[in-house]
């Protein structure tokens, strides 16, 4: 709250210390309608070093800031911003401009340039208002910094994943599974950690998911059409499309990019009947928490890939036997 009224007062001090200026040269208006424009630059200036800082802080190069916007960035751009590109990644830092994006967009610039539309009223400026791309290229600039969250994260949850895929034997198996997998436990205590930092910092509650207790179905009721159909669409997930600006939404781009490489880490291995099931009540028990995180249409998009997942699976066990809902039932209670 602190920065936010500090930027904000920076804004409108800046547009407030045109008003000597503005009161020596109001009677030329060649010179009034040069104070105007360069008093729309600037701010649009504002709004570019800030995209230009989430794409330094994202170390990537698709901030989606407008070119025009861009350039004024580099143009402008402090030394401090030397500064940022060489700090480690961090995730609060990246959510934290996620905050002030949205917050600046609202706040800052609908401030600044209210303000500027009273200070130059009189002189013929009647048109000054607020720069609809200077507002959308801070809410990109934002989304992006989000969108880089959910991949650290996403990839952060896939090596877990990968390293449990070649470790375990799943080749050797001689016993069914009587439990879950450890990597189930700790993907599940790593969402936990980025769905509270994203309710801190984005202030969007998580709706809980009703049901009661017995809340699993492990797939019943599917006939086999659907679950081709599942899978066709599985094939079809853009991995590291953009998160949406929302907590169950970013928590979905994290679990899309784990699950989505898990499905691949699953094409390099062979199965046993007994790692199959292993693999099996894994993805079951991976779907059935993550609907606790995110919206009903996007966990049935996370369990077609973990239901893409059992099936690779399937198709390198060289007895494929799959485990009933009633025992998987049993070990997951």
């Amino acid at each position: 709250a602190r920065t936010e009224r500090a930027i904000a007062a920076r804004a409108a001090g800046a547009v407030a210390d045109c008003q000597p200026l503005l009161g020596l040269i109001e009677s030329d208006a060649s010179a009034c309608q040069q104070l105007v424009q360069g008093v729309k630059e600037q701010l649009a200036v504002f709004s570019g070093v800030f995209c230009e800082a989430c794409r330094v802080a994202a170390a990537a190069g698709t901030a989606s800031c407008g070119a025009s916007l861009a350039r004024a960035a580099r143009d402008e751009r402090p030394a401090e911003m030397e500064t940022l590109a060489g700090l480690e990644w961090n995730g609060l830092f990246s959510l934290a401009l996620v905050w002030l994006g949205r917050r600046i967009e609202e706040k800052v610039f609908s401030g600044a340039w209210a303000r500027a539309g009273e200070l130059f009223a009189g002189v013929g400026a009647g048109q000054l208002g607020a720069d609809q791309s200077a507002g959308a290229g801070v809410l990109a600039a934002a989304e992006a910094a989000l969108t880089q969250f959910a991949r650290v994260g996403g990839h952060r949850l896939a090596h877990f994943l990968r390293n449990a895929m070649g470790q375990k034997s799943w080749a050797t198996a001689q016993a069914p599974p009587a439990e879950p997998s450890l990597v189930v436990e700790m993907v599940l205590k790593e969402v936990h950690a980025f769905d509270a930092q994203l309710g801190r910092l984005l202030g969007d509650p998580r709706k809980q998911r009703g049901g009661g207790g017995h809340r699993r179905n492990f797939g019943l009721g599917r006939t086999s059409m659907e679950l081709e159909i599942e899978r066709q669409w599985a094939r079809k997930v853009q991995a590291f499309a953009p998160a949406p600006f929302n907590r169950s939404g970013a928590i979905t781009a994290i679990l899309r990019i784990a699950f989505k490489a898990l499905v691949e880490y699953v094409r390099e291995e062979a199965f046993a009947t007994y790692g199959l099931q292993q693999l099996q009540l894994d993805a079951e028990l991976l779907g059935d928490l993550s609907r606790d995180f995110v919206e009903t249409e996007d966990a049935a998009v996370l369990s077609s890939l973990l239901g893409e997942a059992v099936n690779s699976a399937s198709q390198r066990c060289d007895a494929p036997t799959l485990m009933e809902a009633t025992a998987l039932e049993a070990i997951c209670d």
